[in-house]
């Protein structure tokens, strides 16, 4: 099932911090049999740009079963996945603490070429083209750490319970 809702704007309040994320927000949820027990989890793709960052993301919220977890760490491939070595992508886990959801958050730099063609192209109609389109942008420690702390933030209330019939 695939739901795309239309435009939501999210604010966040943490003391001196206001974080704005304006998104169209997909939502995918799947549905699986493991020893006869149906596990549902569910996807959020959302772009978002932190605080004291004036890169954007493109991010997907994507939850994982016990199972899952656990069937990774006996793997010893909880990180060995394709995007832990790209430069251009950052995954890192969070746990909702209010049900205990487990997610694989994984954040993709978007480039800003990108964005000033879909500006330029659905605002005036033009294509532009770019000598590096696709210039190879990389995760510096402190755009993880920045980005990792303000998500774990807006994921606390994103993710709650309560909020999920909002999207």
């Amino acid at each position: 099932m695939s739901i795309h809702n239309s435009p939501t704007h999210i604010s966040q309040d943490s003391g001196e911090n206001v974080t704005n994320a304006s998104s169209d927000i997909n939502e995918n949820t799947t549905s699986s049999q493991h020893d006869n027990i149906n596990d549902i989890t569910a996807e959020y793709s959302f772009y978002y740009g932190p605080c004291n960052d004036f890169q954007i993301y493109h991010i997907t919220c994507k939850e994982k079963t016990p199972e899952e977890i656990i069937t990774q760490l006996l793997n010893n491939s909880l990180y060995l996945t394709h995007y832990f070595y790209s430069n251009d992508i950052f995954v890192f886990y969070y746990q909702q603490p209010n049900d205990k959801k487990i997610y694989q958050i994984t954040c993709e730099m978007v480039p800003h070429s990108i964005i000033v063609q879909f500006l330029n192209s659905n605002i005036y109609g033009i294509e532009l083209l770019y000598q590096n389109e696709h210039y190879q942008q990389n995760f510096s420690n402190r755009h993880k750490e920045n980005l990792e702390s303000h998500l774990r933030e807006f994921l606390f209330n994103y993710l709650a319970p309560n909020n999920q019939s909002n999207i």
